[in-house]
């Protein structure tokens, strides 16, 4: 390596991929009606619902917050092995990699996030929609 500026650790390269996966993969769901959302997506409308729950209860409610909560960490978990495959792919026997490696994943990702690849009954009527328009 050539310092410390051109290098990253396995550990942060792992962190930093799995948060851009959290925020920019499509994992299917299913919570009444299916679709393809990021996880990031799932934890916050799981959120929103547990707030209802604890305002308002019900069944309903609960059987959505317990569903949503359960898939979203389902699909943390599973994007965190994704993630560590890949940094021991990128690493191969090495301490650290040049940061342009991991630069490159995260910037795919979020170009592909660009495009209209997620699909939700309960955003913008179940049209496909990208990154912005699902947060949006």
């Amino acid at each position: 390596m050539e310092g410390p500026a051109q290098g990253m650790s396995r550990r942060a390269s792992r962190r930093i991929l799995w948060l851009s996966f959290l925020l920019t993969v499509p994992v299917p769901f299913w919570a009444f009606e299916g679709g393809r959302v990021p996880t990031a997506w799932l934890f916050e409308v799981a959120a929103f619902t547990g707030a209802l729950l604890w305002s308002e209860g019900g069944f309903v409610t609960e059987l959505a917050f317990g569903l949503l909560v359960g898939e979203a960490v389902i699909a943390a978990l599973a994007l965190y092995l994704v993630a560590r495959t890949v940094t021991r792919m990128l690493f191969g026997g090495r301490s650290e990699i040049h940061v342009a490696w991991i630069a490159t994943v995260v910037g795919v990702l979020l170009v592909l996030a660009c495009f209209d690849i997620y699909r939700t009954p309960f955003v913008a009527g179940g049209r496909a929609v990208n990154l912005v328009g699902i947060f949006g």
